[in-house]
């Protein structure tokens, strides 16, 4: 009882309790804002793309990562940074891009279209529509969930097979992000899991009512953590997408940090202090993770983090989904 006084009273110290203000408010911190409010995800074949850059819309025309992308559609990529072009390969069909230009080559034959590739974060980003079109795909937008849809020839995935209890209000964020698991024996393949909690808050990592934790590898050898969580408190409806940031992993665990600044929120205003955790995730033989340490750090202006807490856990587990 002791710990839980303590949890709650730095949840307080933080700034992190939600307050009732705008119900069903718009994005917070997105920049990347659709019909939503919720960032833009590209989804080949019915499947989920991870990027480390966010697509984005820009002078009408969506800006998709070109390496994952393409890559996504079974193309290959080759950047070559003398003449800053992009040559992209596909069953006998070869494109080639220039940055900041364009004009696009499809086999030989050059094509005008009305905007250009660009960089962001260091990645170059196209206009994806002529490029899918190109390889032999057809592109689609659903602006309620703000998916990017690229169908290509290939079969498409099977569609996840959620818990039964998913809430409805949520059902479309997990879907869209879901990650399947094709092997339990390596985590580092990536995964979709799920965590319930009936008293959201009381433990640091467990925000919600129902957290969902999706952790997928990227092109570069790296992985991208997302978490999408539900929760219906006083009668608001919130859901939130936080990004988790990978710090390290081994043949153990991962450890990730939460910021606590949720890059969507849909719901009840929300207070984010200047602070933030580390989670260390435990794997498990069955493919599950065990949530099995936090710390909660407060940041500080002048002195840099400090730690504020730091709690042990041995069972809270996040189940396969």
């Amino acid at each position: 009882m002791k710990k839980k006084h303590l949890l709650v009273a730095l949840t307080f110290a933080l700034g992190l309790i939600a307050v009732p203000a705008f119900a069903y408010g718009p994005s917070l911190n997105n920049p990347y804002a659709t019909e939503t409010g919720a960032p833009l995800t590209v989804h080949v074949d019915g499947s989920y793309v991870p990027t480390d850059v966010v697509p984005y819309a820009a002078q009408g025309r969506t800006y998709l990562p070109l390496r994952a992308a393409c890559e996504a559609m079974g193309a290959n990529v080759i950047w070559n940074q003398s003449n800053r072009t992009a040559t992209i390969s596909k069953n006998g069909t070869i494109i080639i891009c220039t940055l900041d230009s364009k004009a696009m080559t499809v086999n030989g034959t050059v094509h005008y279209n009305d905007v250009a590739p660009q960089v962001r974060n260091g990645r170059t980003m196209l206009p994806i529509r002529p490029i899918a079109e190109a390889l032999g795909g057809t592109l689609g937008y659903d602006g309620y969930t703000a998916s990017v849809t690229i169908d290509t020839p290939s079969p498409d995935a099977p569609a996840p097979q959620l818990p039964s209890d998913t809430p409805s209000k949520v059902r479309w964020l997990v879907e869209k992000y879901y990650i399947p698991t094709t092997d339990l024996s390596d985590p580092f393949q990536g995964g979709s899991w799920l965590a319930y909690s009936s008293h959201p808050y009381t433990i640091p990592g467990l925000r919600y009512n129902y957290n969902y934790l999706f952790v997928s590898p990227l092109r570069n050898g790296t992985q991208k953590a997302i978490m999408v969580g539900y929760s219906n408190i006083d009668g608001y409806d919130n859901i939130g997408i936080d990004s988790h940031i990978i710090t390290s992993q081994s043949s153990s665990c991962y450890w990730m940090k939460d910021t606590w600044s949720p890059f969507y929120w849909h719901g009840a205003g929300i207070g984010c202090g200047p602070g933030f955790l580390k989670l260390r995730y435990d794997f498990q033989n069955n493919g599950d993770l065990n949530l099995r340490r936090v710390d909660v750090y407060f940041q500080s202006d002048s002195n840099g983090p400090v730690r504020l807490d730091s709690t042990d856990y041995t069972n809270k587990t996040f189940s396969r989904i």
